[in-house]
């Protein structure tokens, strides 16, 4: 973990000792500098969730909130892709 990274977990285990939301974590660690990315495994150490529920809440979240539509026409895009490599495989198959 860099510097920038232990400093941001410092920051975020404050902040929610100090009764803030993890929304409020969130919103820290993109104000410095996180990437949406990075702020998924920095949120699951500070507020003791599992990756997928740190994922889905900064998938989530208002500090994030304008990579959303893009991430999931980008995932649902991804999910047609497979839909229809299964159907060309199963109608190989035939």
């Amino acid at each position: 973990m860099s510097t920038i990274d232990q400093d941001l977990v410092t920051r975020g285990r404050r902040l929610l000792e100090a009764g803030a939301h993890a929304e409020d974590v969130v919103r820290m660690l993109s104000e410095g500098g996180a990437t949406k990315r990075e702020a998924i495994p920095l949120l699951a150490l500070v507020a003791s969730m599992t990756r997928r529920e740190a994922r889905l809440f900064v998938h989530n979240s208002e500090a994030f909130s304008e990579f959303k539509e893009h991430d999931e026409a980008l995932h649902n895009g991804f999910l047609d892709a497979l839909e229809g490599l299964a159907a060309e495989t199963s109608s190989e198959s035939d």
